[in-house]
């Protein structure tokens, strides 16, 4: 069956929207050891300006045929109520601002490093850079750079949500060589998200 370039995109797109989610669910479900997290669209009126805490971590996925950057917003004070035991404490209000970033910055990076291996796995090689925190008001420590040979883009807004904590991830996919990427469509991806010890670096 032939598909015109619009087709291929839209599918294309889709796909990678999907292997995103399916595979940061899953690791944010292990790296918090809490299976009750869940993925759900996120408020089409969400605004960096306005999230409460104006924290966020970002990192970088790359190859000749795409990059992504994955973006993870949330407050301090949620991610403490999820945080607080993996670090051993008795409640939220143990940890500081500074560990509740760590821990999302180290999620952020086990994040990138799923996907890489998801897509390793199916024959697609990709490189990631290292995790950036920053205020939502502050883009400047983004990879923002422009893309040459850019096709298209398309953009992915998801809340994680587990109790009274919640964190949104914005997806920004940039698709370079469509034709590389098109076999994707026939491929599932396997997850092993099962976390290790020494997977955790910020304790």
């Amino acid at each position: 069956m032939e598909f015109s370039n619009e087709e291929k995109l839209n599918l294309v797109s889709k796909k990678m929207i999907a292997i995103i989610r399916q595979s940061t669910e899953e690791r944010v479900r292990s790296h918090s050891a809490n299976k009750n997290f869940n993925l759900s669209e996120a408020d089409p009126a969400f605004n960096t300006i306005n999230w409460p805490g104006k924290r966020a971590s970002s990192i970088c996925i790359s190859s000749a045929a795409l990059k992504i950057n994955l973006t993870f917003y949330f407050s301090p004070d949620d991610v403490k109520k999820v945080a607080h035991q993996i670090y051993g404490k008795d409640a939220p209000g143990e940890l500081s601002d500074d560990q509740a970033q760590d821990f999302i910055k180290e999620f952020c990076n086990l994040s990138a490093g799923q996907l890489v291996n998801n897509f390793n796995n199916i024959g697609f090689s990709l490189e990631m850079g290292l995790p950036v925190c920053l205020n939502c008001v502050d883009n400047t420590d983004l990879d923002l750079t422009r893309v040459t040979g850019l096709i298209s883009k398309c953009e992915d807004l998801c809340c994680f949500s587990c109790e009274d904590c919640n964190m949104v991830m914005h997806s920004l996919i940039e698709i370079i060589d469509l034709d590389s990427l098109f076999p994707i469509l026939n491929c599932e991806v396997s997850l092993n998200t099962e976390l290790r010890s020494n997977e955790i670096d910020f304790l």
